[in-house]
């Protein structure tokens, strides 16, 4: 499961339809969770959350107590993939703008930054403060959060040669 930060997701899509920070595929029409290429083969593999899927070659990958269904994979040959594209999203926490890389099944977000300040200045020791929150490295914090407290979620897309 390649999405974010190997966190265990309830769902991919935030409010509005957003996704989750991560790499996407479009295969036969549809989008899914895409991971690192393997050039030997030209193959890439997919991934999906949700029931079993029917006569599609999907394997099941495993599931998490946090999640409902479980994570589904299949290989795909390379030139099969139709679009590819990282998204970069981004909410507002406490007046700062972080990364957003998970959700699970209390309704929290797991986020990462600050990416920039908003308003006042804050010292990473700050965010280090806050209740389960720890340090990536000196300039960022990251935790989970409510996602009711996260305002002005967007996302950047980045198209991606396969």
């Amino acid at each position: 499961m390649t999405t974010g930060s190997g966190f265990a997701l309830v769902e991919q899509k935030l409010s509005g339809g957003k996704r989750l920070s991560g790499r996407y595929a479009v295969w036969r029409g549809q989008e899914y969770d895409v991971g690192a290429v393997d050039r030997e083969r030209a193959r890439v593999p997919i991934y999906f959350y949700g029931p079993e899927p029917a006569g599609m070659g999907f394997e099941r990958d495993g599931r998490h107590p946090d999640q409902r269904w479980p994570w589904w994979s299949r290989w795909v040959p390379v030139d099969e993939i139709e679009k590819a594209y990282k998204v970069s999203s981004r909410g507002v926490w406490r007046e700062a703008e972080f990364f957003i890389h998970a959700m699970n099944s209390n309704g929290e977000i797991n986020i990462e930054g600050p990416t920039r300040q908003y308003g006042e200045q804050k010292p990473i020791s700050w965010w280090l403060g806050l209740p389960g929150f720890a340090s990536s490295d000196f300039r960022r914090a990251e935790g989970w959060v409510p996602l009711s407290e996260v305002t002005d979620v967007s996302e950047v897309i980045t198209e991606m040669k396969m």
